[in-house]
């Protein structure tokens, strides 16, 4: 069915509008499709959000932005960790030969000794010029950015499945047409086989007759063709969800079933409402901000820093008498200090690394305008293939409508033996019902999915 594959290749377009991650990941991350679970398990019948939620669950591309998500969670939750004090404990135990020095009184002695260090350091950073709070801001944004990704993946997959599954639907339709076609001819060709068997030998009735057991053969080809392309759409609609084929699965309706009225928004409404909702363009301005953040915390190192620290200190020496436990608690020193560290000269990194921020944060504009752009003009050809898709299943209607009239008039003198109306004028006006009938299930579906392309712009893809 070459429609079928057309139904595809037009629509698929709309797809194509991607806004994954821009920024450079620190390691790429892959995820192998997940293994069959309970929750994957398809019935007898499967219903559009139940094959959205497995989709989801086992694509590769969700499960690869989910990695992505984690990752930058742990960059947010690091650079909060960054702020609090750190606490490190050191020990050092050594031993002694010959001449040494008996750390306890200052003395030299000569015999084997054994002695120990031991310490407790925190250090708090007070002043870094706000490196520290701008670069979580910089990573709270990244995180959010890329929750975002990760719900556009979702979304992708979800137009997909529903291009999929009404695929299965339009080619089940299109079967059910063929062998409701075939049932047609073959009554036909049986009631002329019967009056040539009762020895009616009208000359329409000899010639018609090898005629429509052509036109038969042809519709059992149909039948073969039309079934092959139900299957694999069906093998495809699988492989999407990633889960085994069940051949005998059936598709429920109920969530497709829907008015198939003229579409009331405006591209200009649409557009302004995908503006706030769309993850592409919401994950473009979340990057803007997380550089402009970015651009603050490297310029932030130009400035003093100041950090407090603490120690406490503690020794032992075997060369005197006092046991370990007098001599660790006696023997016990606590420091205190600020540290002022004022940078000068450091081969111009802080201020090639401001330059280096600022040509990022410009890049990150431009993407975010390009991405508005490309929306716009995404929302703009979809409205348009909507339009044309309205006004060929309206004009579908009235050609099927006008069609069927045609071929019920045509049959109806056929079978009466009308003079002049033979198999050669029959078929032509049911070849011309027949794909009026094909044409009207495939307008049918493609207006289906371009409105849902257009609800997804405006957050109102529900599949429930």
């Amino acid at each position: 069915m070459q429609k079928q594959f057309l139904f595809h290749l037009i629509i698929t377009f709309f797809l194509s509008f991607s806004g994954g991650p821009t920024f450079a990941q620190g390691s790429t991350f892959t995820s192998a499709p997940s293994a069959m679970t309970k929750a994957d398990s398809i019935g007898s019948q499967l219903s559009l959000p139940q094959a959205v939620s497995i989709a989801i669950r086992n694509n590769l591309n969700v499960n690869t932005y989910d990695l992505y998500l984690q990752q930058d969670k742990i960059y947010m939750n690091q650079s909060w960790q960054n702020m609090l004090p750190t606490l490190n404990a050191s020990a050092s135990q050594n031993l002694g030969f010959g001449r040494v020095l008996n750390s306890a009184n200052y003395t030299y002695i000569n015999q084997q000794t054994a002695s120990g260090n031991y310490q407790l350091s925190t250090s708090v950073p007070l002043f870094k010029g706000f490196y520290l709070q701008n670069t979580i801001r910089e990573n709270t944004y990244l995180y959010h950015a890329g929750k975002m990704d990760l719900q556009y993946q979702k979304d992708h997959i979800t137009l997909g499945i529903i291009l999929d599954y009404l695929t299965v639907l339009s080619s089940q339709d299109q079967l059910r047409i063929t062998r409701e076609q075939a049932v047609v001819d073959s009554v036909l060709l049986g009631r002329l086989i019967t009056l040539s068997k009762e020895g009616w030998t009208a000359t329409s009735t000899i010639s018609d007759l090898p005629t429509l057991q052509g036109q038969y053969a042809s519709d059992l080809a149909n039948i073969a063709a039309a079934d092959n392309t139900f299957e694999l759409a069906k093998v495809n609609l699988f492989a999407d969800l990633n889960v085994p084929y069940k051949r005998d699965v059936e598709l429920d309706r109920g969530a497709l079933v829907m008015q198939l009225t003229d579409y009331q928004q405006t591209p200009d409404s649409i557009f302004q409402t995908a503006l706030g909702l769309v993850p592409q363009v919401k994950a473009a301005d979340l990057r803007v901000q997380a550089y402009q953040k970015y651009l603050q915390a490297q310029r932030g190192l130009y400035y003093p820093t100041l950090s407090f620290s603490g120690s406490i200190n503690t020794y032992y020496n075997n060369a005197t008498p006092e046991a370990f436990k007098d001599q660790f608690n006696n023997n016990q020193s606590t420091s205190l200090g600020l540290t002022l560290s004022i940078p000068i000269l450091n081969n111009f990194q802080v201020r090639n690394n401001v330059k280096l921020a600022k040509i990022a944060l410009r890049s990150y504009e431009l993407q975010a305008n390009n991405t508005k752009l490309l929306l716009q003009q995404s929302v703009e050809s979809a409205y348009q293939n909507m339009i044309q898709a309205y006004r060929t299943y309206k004009a579908d209607i009235d050609q099927a409508a006008a069609f069927a009239d045609a071929l019920r008039i045509t049959e109806t003198r056929f079978k009466e033996g009308v003079a002049g109306v033979d198999a050669n004028i029959y078929l032509p006006a049911k070849r011309l019902a027949d794909q009026a009938d094909l044409s009207l299930i495939l307008a049918k579906y493609t207006y289906i999915f371009r409105t849902k392309v257009l609800d997804y712009y405006q957050g109102k893809l529900n599949l429930q």
